[in-house]
This record gives C-alpha cells, sequence and structure tokens, in this order.
C-alpha cells in the first residue's frame, strides 16, 4: 500500500477521521464520489468505497482507478467472491479491495485470464506449458498417493485411503475417487501372496 501521505496527496481524497489501523473519509474517482475506508490491521490491507449515489455501483475501471490511489503498480490486490456461509453485504453498492500482508497472494497465471499486449505465439505456448506444469508439481508434491496391485485379478488399493479399483487400465484412474488425491503407479507392488491372503 502506498504511504499515508501519498494517499492523502493524490487529490482524490479528503480524510475525516484516523487512527493506528486506518481512516475514513471522501474518494473522489472519474464521474464517482464515495464515501471510503482504508484499514491495514490483522495482516491485511483493505479500502472500500460506498458511492454517493446509492443505485451506482462501482465499475472494473472505477476500482482499478481506485487501485491506483492506494496501491503501488507492483502491488496484487484482489476483490473477493466469498463462499455463501462467509458473505457479509453491510453496504448495498459497497466494493473491497484486500491485499495480505503477511504472505505471498496466490494469482492465477496471465495466461489463463488471456494473451498480454506483444505476446507471440511461441510465448503464449510457453507460458500455458509453464501453468499446467506448475500445477502439476503443487499437486504432485503436496496430494500424491499411488495405486497399488494386491490382486492378479487387477485389483488396485490407494496407498491413502484404502479405495479399491478392479481395471484392465489403472492408467486411466488419474484420481481416486475414495480421498480425491492425484494418483501414480506404485513403482513396487505388494507381495501379491500376502496380498490376497489378508
Amino acid at each position: 500500500m502506498k504511504t499515508f501521505e501519498e494517499i492523502k496527496n493524490s487529490g482524490k481524497v479528503i480524510i475525516t477521521e484516523k487512527d493506528d489501523e486506518g481512516f475514513s473519509g471522501m474518494y473522489y474517482g472519474f464521474n464517482l464520489s464515495a464515501t471510503l475506508i482504508c484499514s491495514w490491521g490483522a495482516g491485511w490491507e483493505h479500502v472500500s468505497i460506498s458511492p454517493t449515489r446509492k443505485s451506482y455501483t462501482p465499475s472494473w475501471d472505477d476500482m482499478c482507478r481506485l487501485k491506483d490511489v492506494f496501491f503501488k503498480d507492483d502491488e496484487a490486490v484482489i476483490q473477493i467472491h466469498p463462499p455463501k456461509s462467509e458473505y457479509v453485504n453491510n453496504m448495498p453498492n459497497c466494493l473491497h479491495l484486500w491485499r495480505c500482508t503477511y504472505k505471498d497472494m496466490v494469482l492465477p497465471p496471465a495466461i489463463l485470464v488471456g494473451i498480454k499486449k506483444g505476446q507471440t505465439s511461441a510465448e503464449v505456448e510457453q507460458a500455458v506449458k509453464a501453468a499446467y506444469a506448475e500445477a502439476e508439481s503443487a499437486t504432485v508434491n503436496t496430494n500424491t498417493a499411488y495405486w497399488v496391485k494386491i490382486s492378479p485379478e487387477g485389483i488396485y488399493e490407494c496407498s491413502e485411503c484404502g479405495q479399491n479399483v478392479k481395471t484392465d487400465d489403472i492408467d486411466a484412474y488419474d484420481y481416486c475417487y475414495g480421498c480425491g488425491r492425484k494418483m501414480s503407479l506404485a513403482k513396487k507392488y505388494l507381495d501379491l501372496v500376502k496380498a490376497v491372503n489378508k
């Protein structure tokens, strides 16, 4: 987030109240006036605006301009669509920007959103491959289990949850439908005789 002085001197904000964890006041954007709340407590930087014209909801462009006033160019901020169980709406037409300060925020690779201006087809192809490789490596590192053959009849068992699958083609089962883990074929099978005699 920009410094308090940078925000105050932007020419877009009038501050009416301030304390150690934020301030409130008015925000004046392009064809928009709104009450605002800015805070930086509990590990989150936050700004919200509520237009004085109550029938108006801020547009994407409005929120981009707001982001430019309050946050640095290299900072990622988010608008959140929470699970319905966590939904809060204390002020109609009020929108929020959030930035976590205690850990890196996870963002989708830009290529999943679209093609950047000037990207070549080779760069696009490489970016898509990199996005898939990153997701695959994260999944494999944290959620991998193995299909272990436990009988000569082609019955396999998940090494994590014990879910059984009978198949002639275990490679078709990329995920265990018992625990949802990404599956690999075990390099060493259990002793078949021992498994059959369980």
